[in-house]
């Protein structure tokens, strides 16, 4: 079904273009801030992995501008080039910010394009966090109107860096200043560079790809401004419009729906654990059962997770033994058994000992998975699991979760959204610079602009 109505494009450069501070509820602006945090510490942790280390060799092949940071790294580049970079600096351990319905991950690419583009604009933190709601929402938008995080997930379609570009290009046009017809323009490029299949889901390309999601759309919108054109009906137009191309599902109304009126910023949660956020559930279920009773690995017979079709079926999951970190990520056997045999579960159980480790390996053999109807029904509402541990004996553990922890249903405290970022940022600062980043982005639209959160966080 086609729109046959105002071409979204305008609809959404509009929105993009006019949205005041003043317009937006405080909660939102204060969620926000949340995620900006959550993101920028995702990123310097990522700065420091061998992956970030190849990415930076990359950054010093092609010399340029010097006008945006490259977090963690102590050098700076053109704006295009260090959000790339951030953003899959911010991948890397996939404890970043996603929308459970259309698996849209805002703060591994929406900040990082922010700050990039913000640092070259001398933009003001108020107007950083105007940009990244404005992106929030029409891109959660997009994703629901073009079922990216089923059906385009079903064809190969990384959520995050095929809509992503539309964010990366409304934050650039907004804080550069464009018009509503020049921002239009804008997103009709940036609707042509969808990028990111999960050919490559399992690897450091995913990562590369994320990033260059962001990278992309700064470009659309920088060209956009210097008066080149697409074409706007790249939500409307009767051939390759990005609905048809995402997914063989596509209702272009929830494109405008209630902007302005519905924050979907508000649905947006926070990753606890360094994995695929299907195994989230699951993993609050292990570890709920674990520290909660007295059980010896070497004594479990099976470990059953029951959920949704979706995730029993993600063949990502399934992969195992895995091979290396960005596979283990992935293993929901490998997950399920480290969580039980060091009863937690973060960065530090991904390690090469860890995975080649063959007590863990043996209890991951012991891991299964079935489709519970329940989660079925309840789904995509919530994020249902069930975990039965069965014992030798024939004793069984039993936990359910509805909402995993981060959810905004099952929110951080400040005290664990403070603990999350100080484990990933500590990678790279000390706990003077982590004080001073936290209390940056807390008064952040007190900022009159970037340049002392930079300094910290080159």
């Amino acid at each position: 079904m086609k729109n046959m109505g105002r071409s979204p494009s305008y609809e959404l450069a509009e929105f993009i273009v006019n949205l005041k501070f003043e317009d937006i509820p405080s909660d939102v602006i204060a969620k926000e801030k949340d995620h900006i945090l959550d993101g920028i510490g995702n990123g310097l942790h990522g700065a420091k992995s061998e992956f970030g280390k190849m990415l930076v060799e990359y950054l010093k092949e092609f010399p340029t501008k010097s006008e945006a940071t490259v977090w963690g790294t102590g050098i700076k580049t053109n704006c295009q080039m260090a959000a790339m970079a951030n953003g899959a600096f911010s991948n890397v351990g996939e404890l970043e910010d996603a929308h459970h319905r259309t698996k849209f991950k805002p703060n591994t690419i929406l900040v990082q394009a922010a700050f990039a583009v913000g640092e070259r604009e001398h933009s003001s933190g108020k107007e950083i966090i105007e940009a990244l709601i404005v992106a929030n929402e029409i891109c959660i938008r997009i994703g629901i109107a073009t079922h990216v995080g089923k059906e385009g997930y079903a064809r190969g379609w990384l959520s995050t860096s095929s809509i992503g570009t539309f964010g990366a290009c409304a934050i650039a046009g907004r804080l550069m200043g464009l018009n509503v017809e020049k921002m239009a323009q804008a997103l009709a490029i940036a609707g042509g560079q969808p990028c990111g299949l999960w050919s490559g889901g399992l690897s450091m390309g995913k990562r590369a790809l994320i990033g260059r999601a962001a990278e992309n759309g700064i470009y659309a919108a920088y060209i956009a401004k210097q008066g080149i054109t697409g074409d706007t009906k790249i939500f409307d137009g009767d051939w390759g419009n990005i609905g048809d191309i995402i997914s063989p599902i596509y209702e272009p109304e929830y494109i405008t729906k209630e902007l302005g009126q519905y924050w979907y910023t508000r649905e947006i949660g926070l990753k606890c654990y360094p994995t695929k956020g299907g195994a989230h559930s699951a993993i609050d279920c292990i570890l709920d059962i674990v520290t909660n009773n007295n059980i010896a690995p070497e004594e479990i017979e099976q470990i059953i997770i029951r959920t949704t079709t979706g995730i029993v079926n993600n063949k990502a999951l399934h992969i195992f033994p895995p091979q290396n970190f960005w596979e283990a990520q992935n293993s929901i056997p490998f997950i399920m058994a480290v969580s039980v045999f060091d009863k937690e579960c973060g960065l530090a159980q991904f390690t090469d000992e860890k995975y080649i480790n063959q007590d863990i390996l043996n209890l991951g053999k012991k891991v299964k998975m079935q489709i519970e109807p329940e989660a079925d029904k309840l789904a995509p509402k919530t994020k249902t699991a069930f975990v039965d541990v069965k014992m030798q004996n024939g004793e069984i553990f039993t936990s359910r979760i509805d909402y995993c922890s981060g959810e905004p249903e099952n929110p951080l405290s400040k005290e664990k959204l403070y603990k999350k970022f100080k484990n990933v940022a500590s990678y790279a600062l000390d706990e003077e610079g982590m004080t001073r980043v936290i209390n940056i982005v807390e008064n952040l639209d007190q900022q009159d602009n970037l340049k002392e959160l930079m300094e910290v966080l080159s």
